[in-house]
Order: C-alpha cells, then sequence, then structure tokens
C-alpha cells in the first residue's frame, strides 16, 4: 500500500493526497472509473461504491482526516486541488504513484 500524501505551494495550508488521478480529471464534476486510471480499483470492486465515493465522498481517505482537522485534497470540502487556471501540468502526486504504486 503506498500513501501519497504530500503539501503543494499553490494551497497553503491544505494536504494533497494522491490516488493517479489527474488535476484535470478532478476538475470534472464526477469522476468515472471507466475514465479515470487509479490506484483505487482493487477497493471499487464488489465494494458497491463509486470512484467518486472513494477520492471524494464522505467516507474517502480526504473526508476522515478532515473530521480530524487536518484539511485536505480531494475531499468533500475541497473536490479538487487547483483552479483551472492554476492547474500545473506537472503532478508530484501522479509521479510518485506511478513509480512506486
Amino acid at each position: 500500500l503506498l500513501l501519497d500524501i504530500h503539501g503543494q505551494s499553490h494551497r497553503p495550508a491544505v494536504t494533497e493526497l494522491g490516488y493517479l488521478v489527474t488535476s484535470t480529471q478532478l476538475l470534472q464534476s464526477t469522476l468515472s472509473t471507466q475514465d479515470v486510471p487509479n490506484t483505487l480499483t482493487p477497493l471499487l470492486c464488489g465494494s458497491g461504491a463509486s470512484l467518486e465515493d472513494l477520492v471524494r465522498g464522505h467516507y474517502s481517505l480526504g473526508g476522515l482526516l478532515e473530521r480530524f482537522g487536518e484539511p485536505c485534497t480531494p475531499s468533500p470540502t475541497h473536490p479538487q486541488p487547483v483552479t483551472r487556471e492554476a492547474l500545473d501540468t506537472s503532478s508530484p502526486s501522479r509521479d510518485t504513484t506511478g513509480r512506486n504504486g
């Protein structure tokens, strides 16, 4: 199990969680397992949960951490890591999880 949890300068005081879901994909209103290759596929099989639930739903890792006072993205409160205007094409999350996940 590889957890990619890191901070970024574009959103101070908010912890970012990496799942091999790109910032561009997170800017979409809904995530689809058909469109998004990700590290959560094994958790989706047979769980009845959607990718949306696992990545930024109330019971997601981000949702859990936020309930303990740690602002996170993606989460119910911060569903997108950046605005479309601030989107940076490099993604440390994708690099870390892609190499080691």
